[in-house]
């Protein structure tokens, strides 16, 4: 009995170094230590840890698939989030959560649920050359969103190519001139790269892009991602639980 239980002991470590170094090869992203559920647990309380168990246990399982079948996994994950507004959640206007934040107390704004799709994303292997923040309006109501931009070709102009819009307003992950009910505003990318559109009719183009842009939120944001992942390194033998804009 001693030596099957070590054996079996053996066999599971086994397996779990196959799957990280098959992870390393895919993707940004390793397995997490359980350290890092044990310190959610002390900040967000059990029902915190649990989500972070829920959504390791996403990236996990769907590290090796497709790009569509990660596109869609991430965005359905993370439509499940109850829309909260900053000034209730907060108690301050226009906060923008780490993916952390918004994981453990299971809600957020559509700029938290973008940044966390972008965020989950980076992790699975897509480059963020790949994908921009939008900010856009609802032209129902004229108020202001924020969506994820998929970008298949970043080598392209973006008005000559099919971009795939995560949103948690609509589930559905459709082209952009598909969203008849949005009207976007201008994206930014990782590197404050600001690209302003254009609209003829119903025809959307660029406008021009401004390089590097003071964007303050961008900026304070990169930064407070940087305090989070200090602050769980030594959780997490060393390795960041998120990549950095």
């Amino acid at each position: 009995m001693k030596y099957r239980s070590v054996q079996r002991i053996f066999l599971m470590a086994c397996g779990l170094f196959v799957i990280n170094m098959s992870l390393a090869r895919q993707s940004h992203f390793q397995l997490w230590s359980e350290r890092v559920f044990v310190q959610v647990e002390k900040e967000y309380g059990y029902a915190g840890a649990e989500r972070m168990r829920k959504f390791h246990r996403v990236m996990v399982e769907n590290i090796n698939e497709s790009v569509d079948v990660k596109l869609r996994v991430i965005n359905d994950s993370f439509n499940q989030l109850p829309w909260v507004a900053d000034d209730k959640k907060h108690q301050i206007n226009d906060y923008w959560a780490t993916p952390l934040e918004t994981i453990a107390t299971f809600s957020g704004d559509c700029e938290d649920i973008a940044i966390a799709k972008y965020m989950a994303l980076r992790m699975m292997g897509i480059s963020r050359e790949n994908m921009q923040l939008a900010h856009v309006k609802v032209k129902r109501t004229g108020k202001p969103h924020m969506v994820l931009v998929y970008i298949s070709r970043p080598d392209q102009s973006l008005d000559k190519q099919p971009l795939l819009i995560l949103d948690n307003l609509d589930p559905a992950i459709k082209q952009g001139k598909e969203r008849k009910d949005l009207r976007a505003v201008y994206l930014i990318d990782h590197d404050r790269n600001v690209t302003l559109l254009n609209y003829e009719g119903s025809q959307c183009s660029v406008f021009f892009t401004r390089k590097n842009v003071k964007a303050k939120k961008l900026t304070k944001f990169k930064k407070k991602m940087l305090v989070s992942n200090a602050r769980y390194e030594q959780h997490n033998n060393g390795r960041p639980l998120f990549l950095v804009m």
